[in-house]
């Protein structure tokens, strides 16, 4: 069964510090093998135990419980721990080490959802 979900929204989030977000134009189905998104464009601040700046349009991301891909185009910036996974990234490019393993270069991106 899928269902198409369009997200759209502006916010911020209070952790232990703040995180303010900004997201349009996605379109996700959810579907027994995974989440297919199409189209998206993301932009966010963080400041914690993960601080950095991101700015991302994708083309397409598809998300299982085992793994990530997402084709597109980005240019976050930022390092720290987030949801049990290190990361570091410079202009799009990146790795990320922990509950989430995997690279991205410039944008484009792959994990592995380990736990």
């Amino acid at each position: 069964m899928t269902s198409p979900i369009p997200e759209t929204g502006v916010g911020i989030e209070w952790g232990l510090l703040p995180v303010a977000r900004a997201q349009a134009g996605a379109t996700a189905i959810r579907s027994d093998d995974g989440e297919h998104e199409a189209f998206g464009v993301h932009a966010a601040a963080s400041v914690g135990g993960y601080t950095g700046l991101d700015a991302t349009a994708t083309a397409y991301k598809y998300e299982t419980e085992g793994a990530k891909l997402k084709l597109g185009l980005g240019v976050d910036t930022g390092a720290g721990v987030r949801d049990g996974t290190a990361q570091i990234s410079v202009l799009g490019t990146g790795l990320s080490f922990g509950r989430e393993t995997g690279f991205k270069f410039l944008g484009s991106e792959f994990k592995l959802k380990l736990w």
